[in-house]
């Protein structure tokens, strides 16, 4: 979206990432901010920007990269539950209910808020939407990277 040319470097584990940032080794991570959050408390990394729609709770004075300049960048991650197919529709709603009830809970979001996560819940069908538009946003990137099928 920026139209840069930066060189990929993976690292197989956060703290490998941490430490290359730390020893100067590479500039600039994208990472989850739980693995990088004792560096960053300590003042030996800057976070630049956060890839949500919005600003993080834990980090409010960071802007989000749309709000430093590249419109339309959006990048998070979730997650969710799955039970076999054929589930009856009150177990679903069942299950559904008491995680939304679970995840709104002040034990979890402290905990989550901490770690740099928003936690809550959707309906099932907000899921399926979810993930379809994911499947749509992320193949259409995969095509424009030219990322080949295997």
């Amino acid at each position: 979206m920026a139209d840069v040319d930066v060189t990929i470097v993976p690292y197989k584990t956060t703290p490998d990432l941490a430490n290359a940032i730390l020893r100067g080794d590479v500039d600039v991570a994208f990472e989850y901010f739980v693995g990088f959050q004792s560096s960053i408390t300590n003042n030996q990394m800057t976070v630049l920007a956060t890839t949500a729609r919005e600003r993080a709770n834990n980090l409010p004075d960071v802007p989000t990269v749309t709000e430093s300049g590249l419109a339309g960048y959006e990048v998070t991650s979730w997650n969710g539950l799955a039970i076999p197919s054929g589930a009856s529709a009150d177990i679903i709603t069942q299950l559904n209910h008491a995680v939304i009830e679970a995840v709104q809970s002040p034990e979890v979001q402290k905990f989550s808020n901490a770690a740099g996560m928003d936690a809550r819940g959707m309906s099932p069908d907000d899921l399926r939407n979810r993930i379809r538009g994911d499947v749509a946003k992320w193949s259409q990137v995969i095509e424009k990277a030219g990322i080949r099928k295997r």
